[in-house]
């Protein structure tokens, strides 16, 4: 189980408590197998906004997308062998059962288009700070 990894409001200072558990969710790592549940938390200060808000692990949050069962680590494999080292599907197939990962091409192929999705919004958001930072900045 993870939680925040705070233990008190960001807003008031006072404690955090219990508000829900998710459901169990089974990451695959490059390490192995991850089953693991998020605790989520809320102020107990009833008067504070913080009462009303979700807190999140940060770590739970990073172990996989949402809609994903392959961890972070596996995608960041995936879309390196595909696209820095230009690896075919299969060679990554090879790559990911070295690790004990056996899945399928269409798999690794919605992978590719998840990586590449991500890609593409760091490099969005950079452009934007680089601008921001460099030539509008007077």
């Amino acid at each position: 189980m993870l939680e925040p990894e705070f233990k008190n409001c960001p807003l008031c200072g006072d404690g955090l408590v219990k508000k829900y558990n998710t459901n169990e969710k089974t990451v695959i790592t490059l390490k192995g197998k991850l089953v693991c549940w998020e605790r989520v938390l809320k102020c107990r200060n009833k008067d504070c906004k913080g009462n009303l808000m979700s807190f999140h692990s940060s770590e739970y949050k990073s172990l996989a997308l949402s809609s994903m069962n392959f961890g972070t680590d596996v995608l960041a494999l995936e879309g390196g062998l595909r696209f820095s080292e230009h690896k075919t599907i299969d060679e990554v197939l090879d790559k990911l059962s070295f690790y004990g990962i056996h899945t399928n091409r269409a798999t690794v192929s919605k992978h590719s288009d998840k990586y590449l999705a991500l890609i593409s919004g760091y490099h969005k958001e950079n452009k934007r700070q680089f601008w921001k930072t460099t030539c509008c900045s007077q």
